[in-house]
This record gives C-alpha cells, structure tokens and sequence, in this order.
C-alpha cells in the first residue's frame, strides 16, 4: 500500500471518474453574469462490500483526501425506493480547498496517468 502523501503524485487525479465539478454563473438583477460558482465533490459509499486490507470502511481514505484539501467529510444518506444509500462526500467549497485542488490538478491534470 502506498501511504506517501496525496500531494506527491497523481493518484487523487481519480476524481475524473468519481468526483463531479459544478461550474455556474451567479446572475444579477438583469442576468448578466457577476461571478462564478465552482468546486469538486467527491462521493463514495461508506462501506466496501468486501474485506481489504484497508478495511471496510472508506472514511480514513476520504479524510486523508479532505485533509490534503483543507475540507471535511461529511456523511449523507440518499433514500432511494428499496434501500438507502449512505456515503461519505468532500466538497470544495471554500477558497482555500479550491486552490489547493487547482494546485494539484496543474500538477497532476486529471485523467492523465
């Protein structure tokens, strides 16, 4: 297992495939563009459904990534009609976490191993 920090090569650069990335334009009274909404989040489920050497659980991979992104993991559930769904998410919503994603993905584009 590789345990040398995120930040030391592209690893994260995954988020391609299973983060999203929301762009919109905030809009003025007029709906003239006066700024821009984004940022990345990354979803996976709470649990792997087998045994790893990780464990089950992915909450200390998706803190190690909120960590890197100076973010949090939150827990959310999606009910859906015959189970609910529980999963961990990171988010980069502040300024800080933005940049540092930024940082990263200049270093390491996404989708390029």
């Amino acid at each position: 297992m590789d345990n040398s920090p995120i930040t030391s090569n592209s690893w994260l650069s995954f988020i391609d495939a299973d983060g999203s990335f929301y762009f919109n334009f905030k809009l003025n009274k007029d709906g003239l563009p006066i700024d821009l909404l984004y940022y990345m989040v990354l979803t996976q489920r709470q649990e792997y459904s087998k045994d790893s050497y990780v464990g089950k659980s992915y909450l200390p991979v998706l803190q190690t990534i909120a960590d890197c992104l100076s973010t949090k993991v939150t827990s959310i559930e999606r009910v859906k009609a015959s189970y609910t769904e529980r999963a961990y998410q990171v988010k980069t919503d502040k300024k800080d976490s933005k940049g540092l994603l930024l940082q990263y993905l200049d270093k390491y584009p996404a989708g390029v191993f």
